[in-house]
C-alpha cells in the first residue's frame, strides 16, 4: 500500500489529465486540452525544445494530404472542404500533443515517468473494469463473455472503451503497448495488468499482434526479462480462450472460410457438425453474415458452442 502511495503521489498530475484529454475521442475535448496545457506549460516558463524526428512525421503527413488535394482536385470542393478541414485539424492536434508530451518528460526521471503511466493505466483499468462490472448488472448477474446474448457475448468488449470512450480496439492496442512498455521496465505486475485489460476488449487482431511481439521479445529481445515475457505470454494464450470461447469459434469459422476447398461445406460442417451440404445449398451464391441475417438464433447457438 505504501509504494502505491509513493506512485500517486510522485506523479505530475498536469500531464495526467493532459494525457486524459488528449487520448480521449471527442476532438474538441483534446482542442481543449492542448490550448489549456500549452498555457499552463507557459505560464510554468518551461522550456520548449526543438521538435524531434517524430514531430515532422506528422508535419509529413499534413504536407502529403495538402498535395494530394490539390492535384486531385478535391480541395476545390465545397462538400469536400469542411470534411479536410477537420482532417487537418486532427493531424495538428496530435501534432501539438506528441510535441507537448514531449517537453514535459525530456527532462524526468525514468521513475517519474513510469509512475505517470501506473497511475495512468490504473485509472484505465478501473474505468474498463467499471464497464464489465455495468454489463454483469445489465444481464443480471451472468458472465457477458459466455452468454447467448445479442447485444454482449461475443461482442461484450466492444464495450469495454476505457479511459479513451472510443472504440474498444483503441483500448486494447494502448494497453497492449502499455504491457510492452511495462516488460521493458521489468513490471510484470503492471505490465499483467495492461494485459488483462487488453484481454478484456476481445479483439483478436491486437492479441495476435500481441502474442507475435512477445515472441519476438522471446527470441530478438536482450533488455527484457525474458521469463517474465513468457509469463505474460502464456497468461496471455491461457486466458483468452477461457474469456472469450465465442471468439473462438469466431476464429475457427474464419478459418474454416479461408481454408475449405467447398466454402459452404466447411460453413454447413461449423454450424451444424455434419458435411451435407443440400441443408443451405440455396443460400451457395449469398454472401454470409453469421450474426445477424443468414443464420437462426438457434443455428448461431450452434455456432457458439462448436469445439
Amino acid at each position: 500500500m505504501g509504494k502505491l502511495k509513493n506512485i500517486f503521489y510522485n506523479v505530475d498530475w498536469s500531464l495526467l489529465l493532459f494525457l486524459v484529454g488528449i487520448t480521449y475521442v471527442k476532438l474538441y475535448i483534446k482542442l481543449v486540452a492542448v490550448v489549456l496545457y500549452a498555457c499552463y506549460l507557459i505560464f510554468k516558463k518551461v522550456k520548449f525544445y526543438k521538435p524531434n524526428r517524430l514531430h515532422y512525421f506528422y508535419i509529413l503527413i499534413i504536407v502529403f494530404a495538402c498535395v494530394v488535394a490539390t492535384l486531385n482536385g478535391t480541395i476545390h470542393k465545397l462538400d469536400y472542404q469542411f470534411a479536410f478541414a477537420v482532417g487537418i485539424l486532427q493531424w495538428l492536434i496530435a501534432l501539438a500533443g506528441a510535441y507537448l508530451v514531449y517537453i514535459s518528460i525530456i527532462d524526468k526521471g525514468k521513475e517519474e515517468i513510469l509512475n505517470l503511466f501506473k497511475v495512468f493505466f490504473t485509472v484505465n483499468a478501473f474505468i474498463s473494469f467499471g464497464s464489465l462490472a455495468v454489463i454483469i448488472v445489465d444481464m443480471k448477474g451472468a458472465f457477458p463473455y459466455w452468454a447467448y446474448s445479442l447485444k454482449y457475448g461475443i461482442s461484450t468488449g466492444d464495450y469495454i472503451r476505457g479511459i479513451f470512450g472510443d472504440s474498444s480496439i483503441a483500448n486494447a492496442t494502448v494497453c497492449a503497448m502499455g504491457a510492452l512498455y511495462f516488460l521493458r521496465y521489468k513490471q510484470l505486475l503492471w505490465a499483467v495488468l495492461c494485459m488483462f485489460t487488453m484481454l478484456l476488449c476481445t479483439s483478436n487482431i491486437t492479441v495476435l499482434l500481441f502474442v507475435l511481439m512477445l515472441i519476438g521479445l522471446l527470441v530478438l529481445g536482450r533488455s527484457v526479462n525474458k521469463v517474465q515475457v513468457f509469463k505474460v505470454l502464456i497468461l496471455t494464450m491461457s486466458l483468452y480462450p477461457v474469456l472469450s470461447i465465442q471468439n473462438m469459434s469466431y476464429i475457427k469459422l474464419m478459418i474454416l472460410r479461408t481454408t475449405s476447398e467447398d466454402y459452404m461445406l466447411g460453413l454447413d460442417k461449423l454450424l451444424f457438425g455434419k458435411g451435407d451440404i443440400t441443408l443451405i445449398k440455396e443460400k451457395k451464391n449469398a454472401t454470409f453474415n453469421p450474426y445477424y441475417n443468414d443464420v437462426k438464433l438457434g443455428n448461431l447457438k450452434a455456432l457458439l458452442k462448436t469445439n
